[in-house]
């Protein structure tokens, strides 16, 4: 079975908001929100904005660390240089 989409599942609960608006109240139901799509739109924004915080703090604290990176280069950079003394010294030999 596929997912429900947003739209979907807004649909859903503004349809479950009518149904409790429209059955008659006990004392041990929730009170009813005036207007169920203020309260819908209104709760997924919070949703939204939470989740956008949470990713513009985990992009924000994210830092790349580098240091390895020149300890490589400086052993690669010292390599090369003693293959290439070592190339010279045989040519001169043979």
């Amino acid at each position: 079975m596929p997912k429900k989409t947003r739209q979907e599942k807004i649909l859903a609960q503004l349809k479950r908001l009518q149904q409790i608006q429209s059955s008659p109240t006990t004392k041990l139901e929730s009170p009813v929100i005036s207007d169920p799509i203020k309260a819908v739109v209104s709760t997924e924004l919070k949703s939204l904005e939470t989740k956008n915080n949470a990713v513009s703090e985990q992009n924000s604290t994210k830092s790349i660390d580098y240091s390895y990176a020149f300890s490589d280069l400086r052993k690669t950079l010292v390599f090369a240089a003693v293959a290439i003394i070592f190339e010279i010294i045989l040519s001169r030999i043979v």
